[in-house]
């Protein structure tokens, strides 16, 4: 009989032990998916806002076009290229890029403008082969991945600490 209690009684510790591994786990997830959406809601709130500011900004969009156009690689691609910008822009950009533009036109690129596009703008080629575009909405998917990461870590640092000690890492240690 004190054998079978015993049994009994490890069984039992065994299944709490299980049980208590696996309540951790359900909760350590549950944080990290709390934390996760606090960084995502940061990201998604602020990041718009910031890529839309930059991208209606005239010098910015000049600059960024520009040096675009100069490291484009025309003679590779043999391909006639056109820069398609918003109509919203036309009017600020064409004030801005009067001298530039004989530069882009000298060296085979196009300006020109879209009711398709609301801000940003695209690079193809005249005959609309393929689109590289500089949309909102392409910055803001660019950026997004990158800054998650980074917010988190901002958030939440000790979680890079918890990380490097629960797996075995070391080199946080060594320092």
């Amino acid at each position: 009989r004190c054998t079978i209690d015993a049994a009994r009684d490890v069984e039992a510790e065994r299944s709490k032990a299980g049980l208590d591994r696996e309540l951790k786990l359900a909760g350590d997830l549950a944080v990290a998916q709390v934390k996760k959406r606090i960084a995502d809601c940061l990201v998604d709130a602020l990041l718009p806002k910031s890529v839309g500011a930059a991208l209606d900004d005239p010098a910015f969009m000049q600059q960024l076009i520009l040096e675009i156009a100069k490291n484009w690689d025309l003679g590779r691609t043999n391909v006639d290229v056109e820069i398609v910008l918003s109509k919203q822009a036309q009017q600020a950009m064409a004030d801005r890029f009067a001298a530039q533009t004989r530069e882009l036109l000298d060296r085979g690129i196009e300006v020109g403008f879209s009711d398709d596009l609301k801000s940003g703008f695209r690079i193809q080629p005249k005959d609309g082969g393929y689109r590289v575009s500089f949309a909102e909405e392409n910055f803001v998917a660019y950026f997004r991945d990158f800054l998650r990461e980074r917010t988190r870590k901002v958030l939440f640092p000790e979680n890079e600490q918890e990380a490097a000690q629960e797996s075995g890492d070391q080199t946080g240690q060594q320092r």
